[in-house]
């Protein structure tokens, strides 16, 4: 009887064994950093990438946004389209708005109050942005990048751009695309780029990984407007080194605005 027990027990840790043993080689695939989209889906648009921040409430939406801004409108359509085979809630009804004939620019659709902090003439720009791939079903998190844009109003007209990206959670990352732009704020009238600043795009050798980046402090001696606004503009876009190396972006923020003293002689931030 003993020996019978004995010969169970033993039947039953081996079965235990196999059973943990498969359901770790189901999970090897996923671990071993296999795409979450394949190159098909991405081609097609049954499958867009995503970046957003805390402030963002959609990253459904904001994959159709950034994928019109690449250029990609056709791939926009096809997620829409796909996804309402499955759904018809109040996403699909947003989502349907974002690709619907005669909707609204990036421009026109812009929120004018400016992102970050102001602490005495510096304005700081701190966010976490999260990158997802999206499909019919919903979004997956493939990693966090830190980003850091630091404006000085130094004795004016001096201003100057330094920062930092940086990833906080997931694979390295190539930033391909990142502009910086002082732009004009004209008030009635689209808003114009006055200056680029060089050291965004040359704070990365494109084409190669990394999971940090610093912006070297540049200055821009300003000759605005007296009485007028100005603010920053950035711009990120960046590919992941896991899986199929699609692109996530562009993601863009906006700074406060900087105000001209009447008399032309210095600068001061508008909260």
């Amino acid at each position: 009887m003993i020996r019978r027990k004995r010969t169970i027990l033993a039947a039953l840790a081996s079965l235990a064994w196999v059973g943990s043993s498969l359901t770790a080689q189901a999970a090897t695939p996923a671990a071993a950093g296999q795409p979450l989209c394949s190159d098909e889906q991405l081609s097609t648009g049954s499958c867009l990438t995503s970046v957003v921040s805390s402030r963002d409430a959609s990253p459904l939406q904001a994959a159709v946004r950034q994928a019109i801004a690449r250029g990609e409108e056709s791939k926009a359509r096809v997620f829409v389209s796909e996804r309402a085979k499955l759904h018809a809630d109040a996403e699909q009804r947003a989502l349907q708005a974002l690709v619907a004939p005669g909707r609204k620019t990036d421009e026109q659709s812009r929120v004018l109050a400016g992102v970050g902090r102001i602490v005495g003439g510096t304005h700081f720009m701190e966010d976490t942005i999260s990158y997802f791939y999206c499909g019919s079903s919903g979004c997956t998190l493939v990693g966090k990048v830190d980003v850091d844009y630091r404006t000085v109003l130094n004795f004016y007209p001096t201003i100057t751009l330094d920062g930092e990206w940086s990833v906080r959670q997931g694979p390295s990352v190539d930033f391909t695309a990142a502009e910086c732009v002082a732009r004009y704020d004209r008030s009635g009238a689209p808003d114009t780029t006055v200056f680029t600043w060089s050291n965004c795009p040359n704070a990365h050798n494109a084409h190669t990984w990394t999971t940090r980046a610093l912006i070297q402090a540049q200055n821009w001696r300003q000759g605005g407007t007296r009485g007028a606004s100005y603010f920053n503009r950035y711009r990120l876009t960046f590919k992941t080194s896991a899986g199929n190396q699609p692109s996530f972006g562009p993601y863009e923020w906006d700074t406060h605005r900087w105000k001209i003293s009447s008399s032309g002689s210095s600068a001061s931030w508008v909260p």
